[in-house]
């Protein structure tokens, strides 16, 4: 188990959708945690696809504490540079010319 779930009593932590209200929060972990080069792709993909975003929250004070996404790529990402997704959808047209991706972005946020 990881060191953030050890610590934690169940039900101290809930994993949510990702609200409207919480865009600005997300951008704001981004940055804390990776800088500001990780909040603006963080920040694109909210806008292209918010729903693919999962939110930790404080169950106490409905804060949110940290975020996850899981993206299904399709096509190269253009519209914005994300290294991360860039490398997995390079690495799956490299592997196979017809493939899509998959990646985890930002499962580590505080």
């Amino acid at each position: 188990m990881s060191g953030f779930n050890s610590w934690r009593e169940a039900g101290e932590v809930r994993l949510t959708v990702c609200e409207a209200d919480d865009r600005d929060r997300i951008r704001l972990l981004a940055s804390e945690v990776e800088g500001e080069e990780s909040a603006v792709p963080a920040g694109a993909w909210l806008e292209r696809r918010p729903e693919t975003f999962r939110i930790c929250r404080i169950t106490r004070e409905d804060k949110a504490v940290g975020f996850s996404v899981w993206l299904r790529l399709t096509e190269a990402p253009q519209a914005f540079h994300d290294p991360v997704a860039e490398a997995a959808w390079n690495h799956a047209r490299a592997t196979h010319p017809s493939a899509k991706a998959s990646t985890s972005r930002w499962p580590d946020s505080p």
